[in-house]
C-alpha cells in the first residue's frame, strides 16, 4: 500500500487516502481515518483519484511507476 493525504482543491480539506500499489507486498490496511483511492496506469505514471470525505469531489494524484508521487 502506498499511504499519503492530498488537499482538496475544491473545498480545501485535508484527506488521507491509500491505494494497493501493485508491487506484490502486503501491508495490513490503515484504520478508517484513510480512504481507499483508485488508481489508473497511464503510460509511464498512476493516476490515483481520491474522493473528498467532505464535499465528494475528486482530487487527481499522480506517481511514476516506482510509487513516488509526482509533484
Amino acid at each position: 500500500f502506498i499511504r499519503n493525504e492530498c488537499k482538496c482543491k475544491y473545498c480545501g480539506s485535508i484527506n488521507k487516502y491509500y491505494w494497493l500499489f501493485p508491487d506484490s507486498k502486503f501491508e495490513r490496511v490503515p484504520n478508517d481515518e484513510y480512504t481507499s483511492a483508485e488508481s489508473d496506469k497511464l503510460g509511464g505514471y498512476y493516476t490515483i483519484s481520491v474522493k473528498c470525505s467532505k464535499c465528494n469531489q475528486i482530487t487527481i494524484v499522480n506517481y511514476t511507476l516506482n510509487g513516488e508521487e509526482i509533484e
